[in-house]
């Protein structure tokens, strides 16, 4: 299999088996691996097809207990997320696999300079008022008899554009797919230890929680248990 993703490419991966309900536990895992990209000072608007979907913020830092990630998911009126989820078919019954790409544009708000999305209503100025840009991938394996599983690889644009270039060929797509499911798993195994996800948590969350957007969104709170079982509830804003 060609190696078109290799473990060098990717700079933060995350992969989960799905166990319950395949669209839920799919956006669950995704704010999850955004929250451990972003800065604590730092919104995240996640931006597929150039369209944004949804955001994502840093809810809770504590550095004296496991160094858990809590994340805000923050919806908003005409975000995408419902088109994402009708795109990619995820509540289908039959196998699938499933690569898209993504992009994470990080904006930085102040107390008196709040941010929502409307502020930047095209994607040229959304990203061109950014703080950094983070590209991602996601991978979603389904089949019969057997949870869902999810992988997520944080890798530069050039990373990025290189696989999607090649799965764009539908003789490759499966072999793309594979080779990325491969990587995931061995920078998992290979690369991460708890000392560096503790370095990473550390580093990214040593900034001020960033203010919350404005007023009008939708917001739920998603984190992990000690197993690793998914726990969200809703708040608000």
């Amino acid at each position: 299999m060609t190696k078109i993703i290799k473990v060098t490419d990717i700079k933060w991966a995350f992969s989960e088996i799905i166990k319950s309900d395949p669209v839920q536990g799919f956006i669950k895992n995704l704010c999850l691996f955004v929250g451990e990209i972003i800065r604590s000072d730092e919104i995240g608007l996640i931006v597929w097809r150039g369209q944004s979907i949804t955001m994502i913020r840093i809810h809770e830092v504590n550095f004296e207990t496991k160094e858990n990630n809590y994340v805000e998911l923050i919806n908003f009126k005409d975000s995408r997320l419902k088109e994402m989820l009708t795109d990619l078919k995820l509540d289908r019954i039959h196998p699938a696999m499933i690569g898209s790409g993504f992009e994470i544009f990080c904006y930085r708000p102040k107390i008196d300079k709040p941010y929502h999305p409307k502020m930047y209503p095209t994607y040229n100025r959304a990203r061109e008022k950014a703080a950094r840009i983070l590209d991602g991938i996601f991978i979603v394996v389904m089949a019969p008899d057997m949870d869902a599983h999810v992988s997520f690889a944080q890798v530069d644009e050039r990373a990025s554009v290189k696989f999607f270039k090649r799965a764009s060929r539908q003789e490759l797509y499966r072999e793309s797919i594979e080779s990325l499911a491969t990587a995931v798993d061995n920078w998992i195994h290979e690369f991460y230890t708890d000392d560096i996800g503790s370095k990473q948590y550390k580093t990214k969350n040593r900034y001020p929680l960033a203010p919350r957007p404005l007023e009008g969104c939708e917001l739920h709170v998603i984190t992990s248990d000690d197993d690793g079982n998914i726990i969200a509830y809703e708040t608000e804003v």
